[in-house]
């Protein structure tokens, strides 16, 4: 009887230790999740504001090229 008892226990043990395992590495899974999805974010807002430099310059080029025909003109 106690050998089964002690068989259980372990058991019981190891079903605690593999939920506990399991627990932490879902957590590190959202943690890493949602650090993936801020650098995704992160990265995109770099690009987009790269491209807004990229055609405000291209802008403020066009204006001063007007200007500077319109002056000669």
């Amino acid at each position: 009887m106690e050998f089964i008892g002690s068989r259980f226990l372990k058991a019981k043990q190891m079903l605690f230790s593999m939920f506990v395992i399991a627990s932490i590495t879902s957590q590190l899974q959202n943690l890493f999740g949602g650090f993936m999805r801020y650098i995704r974010f992160a990265a995109h807002t770099v690009i987009f504001a790269k491209l807004d430099t990229i055609w405000l310059n291209s802008n403020i080029a066009t204006v001063i090229r007007t200007g500077v025909i319109l002056t000669n003109a």
